[in-house]
């Protein structure tokens, strides 16, 4: 017998809901109303990470006094776009009462801006500020913006600028100063985080300019670490925060016993992880008896980024600065290497010429002796552990050091010495494969310390790997088990030494070895030289004698 029951109808679908944020969301490519389509120009991190504020001006999401733009949770957006509206950048902190608005009630308006590890190109960051300019400060301000002519002005509170880890450079850095001396009648940003993007020199005199002119409260801390930023912009802004009169700032309450315990607030500046001759800087401050704090440990005699242990007068510290990627040994080989091509090129020359060459620039022809810096990718420091039998081996090159036949020491053949490179993500990873027992720390311990002390092994940005002399595993079975772990870092290594090649003026001074065949192409294409491990140590090991110097020249 048939079932005789009819088929249920199905269910007429839902229409989708509209967006409830103020703001109409973007359509696909509408870059001005904050949609970027394709190319990725704005995909997310991780779904579901967050990276919390610490410590002045932090806030949590979940929080019921934080709420996000439009009172949208902070979420990132799927889709195959990979664009997210520019309404979720922004966090408003402060809710004012059931039934008003922050503009009848006449006070300061607090947000947050977290844009960071979007991968945000100057173009990118432009629009944003654009956007932010014409619908999202009259939003938050509950119509027009203040004019500068108002008798009592609201000023809106950036506690956290949050633009790290995204591709921003000079461009975004001068009209992001553009946008705020502009606006500095109604703006007020307390911490600016800039750091890991591609920041230079020109970046940094962009923010001086900001400090010499902004009418706005100070910032409190300002962080540059991670850049491209060499000594010129360094000695720029350092120059402009010591000669300014707004730092230290002066406590709210200076009869209250706080004020008096932890006395005004300098400017918390991070510089550390650039291009940088630090002890240069720190002697140019010295000179001038500019009151700064500089420490290089986390148990930093109680400093913090709210107020300074040591001195109520200091204007501003300056924490791990002196790790940077530019090693001492750097501005050594650089003069060795200027006055070795002087030399070169004047021995060639009439004495008539001789006057002539010494009043103008050294001819780049010269063909004159460098010095060479080997950086090395984890997979070739692991080797350099283990394969005793190898001539780059550490410990054959301390055996040939303590012989004197490893990297001069002599005035005289300085300009041939050879160095062995290690950047900080290369210690980083180190660091992590002694945590999970894959390298041996003590023999680590051993060959570093020996190889920095002596001044052939270099350690660019140490305190990232400072864990690894302290952890004890086993020894490393097969480097093929960090080959996914090096890869995202090669690139990292291989702007390091461009940036060597560079302040050299020399494309022979620097060479890149590594395993990975993508990362020595990768470093062919920047016009880096590269070379795989094996064959660095193929061509070494014709010194069957293990007698003859190992110097550049050779090399």
């Amino acid at each position: 017998m048939e079932n005789s029951t009819p088929a249920k109808a199905p269910k007429p679908q839902k229409p989708k809901k509209t967006p409830t944020s103020p703001f109409t969301p973007p359509r696909d490519g509408d870059a001005s109303r904050g949609g970027f389509r394709g190319r990725g120009s704005m995909t997310s991190p991780k779904r579901g990470s967050y990276r919390g504020g610490r410590g002045r001006g932090g806030s949590n999401p979940s929080s019921p006094s934080s709420r996000h733009f439009g009172g949208s949770p902070y979420k990132y957006s799927g889709g195959s776009s990979g664009r997210i509206p520019f309404e979720l950048f922004v966090e408003v902190l402060t809710k004012p009462p059931k039934g008003q608005t922050h503009q009848n009630q006449g006070q300061n308006i607090h947000i947050n801006i977290q844009a960071s590890n979007r991968r945000l190109s100057d173009t990118d960051f432009s629009v944003f500020l654009a956007w932010f300019e014409k619908n999202a400060l009259p939003q938050l301000f509950g119509g027009e913006i203040p004019s500068s002519n108002a008798a009592k002005r609201r000023r809106l509170i950036i506690r956290q600028f949050q633009i790290q880890d995204n591709n921003l450079g000079d461009q975004a850095m001068n009209d992001l100063v553009e946008f705020l001396l502009s606006l500095d009648h109604a703006i007020t940003v307390r911490t600016l985080k800039c750091w890991n993007n591609k920041i230079s020199d020109a970046g940094c005199i962009s923010l001086a300019r900001l400090i010499t002119r902004s009418k706005a409260p100070p910032l409190l801390e300002i962080h540059l670490s991670h850049n491209k930023i060499t000594s010129k912009g360094a000695v720029e802004l350092l120059k402009v925060v010591a000669e300014s009169n707004a730092w230290p700032i002066p406590p709210k309450n200076p009869e209250s016993k706080a004020a008096h315990q932890l006395g005004p607030i300098p400017l918390w500046l991070r510089l550390e992880h650039n291009f940088i001759f630090a002890q240069e800087c720190l002697d140019i401050l010295r000179k001038q008896k500019v009151p700064f704090c500089a420490f290089n440990t986390k148990a930093a005699g109680g400093c913090n980024n709210s107020h300074c242990a040591k001195s109520h007068d200091t204007k501003f510290h300056l924490a791990f600065f002196e790790f940077q990627y530019f090693h001492s040994s750097l501005a050594a080989a650089k003069e060795a290497t200027m006055t070795s091509k002087l030399e070169m090129r004047l021995s060639s020359l009439s004495l008539a010429e001789q006057s002539e060459e010494i009043s103008g620039e050294v001819s780049n022809q010269t063909i004159s002796p460098v010095p060479l810096f080997i950086f090395m990718d984890t997979n070739a420091v692991v080797r350099c552990v283990n394969e005793k039998d190898k001539p780059l081996s550490f410990g054959n090159v301390k055996a040939r050091f303590q012989s004197g036949l490893f990297s001069a020491n002599d005035q005289k053949n300085a300009v041939e010495r050879v160095f062995l490179v290690l950047t900080d993500t290369v210690l980083g990873e180190l660091d992590s494969l002694s945590k999970r027992g894959k390298v041996n720390s003590r023999i680590m311990e051993e060959f570093f310390s020996a190889g920095e002390k002596a001044g052939y092994i270099l350690m660019l940005g140490a305190h990232e790997g400072e864990k690894l002399v302290k952890e004890f595993g086993k020894q490393v079975s097969s480097s093929d088990d960090i080959d996914e772990l090096t890869r995202a870092n090669d690139r990292m290594i291989i702007d390091v030494a461009l940036m060597y090649a560079a302040e050299l003026a020399d494309e022979r001074a620097v060479v890149f070895v590594s395993e990975d065949k993508y990362a020595r192409m990768t470093s062919r294409t920047q016009h880096l030289r590269a070379v795989h491990f094996d064959k660095l140590t193929e061509f070494l090991t014709q010194d069957e004698t293990n007698t003859q110097p190992c110097r550049s020249t050779l090399v």
